[in-house]
């Protein structure tokens, strides 16, 4: 071994996924995420337990009605 290393190459680093605030920035204003963690939180608690998700798609709507 000329340079001390070993044989084997390691392996790439994965790249985690992007967080959801950066793939709807680069989509646009699109409230297709906010409406699906809604609706999966609706699936596992009742309405009380959703209102920040409730409020999250709201205003995302509100903004998409400005364009």
């Amino acid at each position: 071994m000329l340079f001390g290393g070993s044989s084997s190459t390691p392996a790439a680093p994965e790249t985690p996924a992007a967080p959801v605030q950066h793939q709807q920035q680069a989509q646009g204003i699109n409230c297709e995420v906010q409406a699906k963690e809604f609706t999966k939180c609706l699936e596992h608690a009742d309405l009380p337990s959703c209102s920040w998700y409730l409020e999250q798609l709201k205003a995302c709507q509100a903004a998409a009605s400005q364009y």
